[in-house]
């Protein structure tokens, strides 16, 4: 090292100047490699820190227990039986389900109605056979009238209802029947005699043999005696 720092002073004084920049260029140029490794060591340390910390965390799954409704045992009913029954088995009702599905209340007292008011008029028409007069006469038109009105009541109301069956159509027709009678009876109060008395009769003795098979049909099974008219 000694003769080479002699070799360098015994230069000229332009060759020291020329060695001595190259030798700083050259040292500058070993620091900076020095210095550009470290920056670089330090910038992938904190890239690597970084996407460590970035990773997105494995998914997991979380499976849910399943649940299990239980049905009520009304629903469970509800599914199972039906109007025929459970699983599909007819049923036989008993005399009291089958007046309560047939005949309501409702139905019952109209058609009790129209049996009480044409067993008045059928009456009226036996007393004055007897015993004509004008009062009889009049009472027969008023009492056959008020059977008219309660036949026609009772037809429109089987007419409407929501439980139409075929009993309750049977009694519907019957009612038309028995309440053209009871029209011809009023004419018979207007015209008195053995004709119009005959046509009447005639009409009747039809409808009340409808109306008799129609209750019959219609309270069959039932605890209630039929509600059925006399004939003339």
């Amino acid at each position: 090292m000694a003769g080479i720092w002699r070799r360098y002073r015994s230069m000229p004084k332009w060759a020291q100047i020329i060695i001595g920049v190259v030798v700083a260029f050259f040292a500058i140029g070993i620091i900076g490699n020095i210095a550009g490794a470290g920056k670089k060591s330090k910038v992938a340390a904190t890239v690597a820190t970084t996407a460590k910390a970035t990773t997105p965390p494995i998914p997991t799954t979380t499976t849910r227990p399943k649940t299990t409704t239980t049905m009520s045992t009304a629903a469970a009913l509800a599914g199972i039986c039906g109007p025929k029954g459970c699983k599909g088995k007819p049923t036989k009702p008993t005399p009291e389900t089958f007046a309560k599905s047939t005949v309501n209340v409702k139905l019952d007292a109209d058609v009790q109605l129209v049996q009480n008011n044409v067993e008045i008029a059928i009456d009226a028409v036996a007393v004055d056979q007897k015993n004509p007069s004008q009062t009889g006469v009049d009472q027969i038109a008023t009492s056959a009238q008020q059977a008219h009105d309660a036949l026609k009541g009772l037809e429109n109301q089987i007419e409407n209802d929501g439980n139409f069956s075929d009993a309750s159509g049977a009694v519907s027709a019957a009612c038309d029947d028995v309440a053209n009678s009871m029209g011809a009876l009023v004419a018979y109060t207007g015209n008195p005699n053995p004709a119009t008395l005959a046509h009447f009769s005639s009409q009747y003795d039809t409808g009340v043999s409808e109306w008799n098979n129609a209750v019959d049909a219609l309270y069959a099974g039932t605890t209630q005696t039929p509600p059925t008219i006399p004939t003339s």
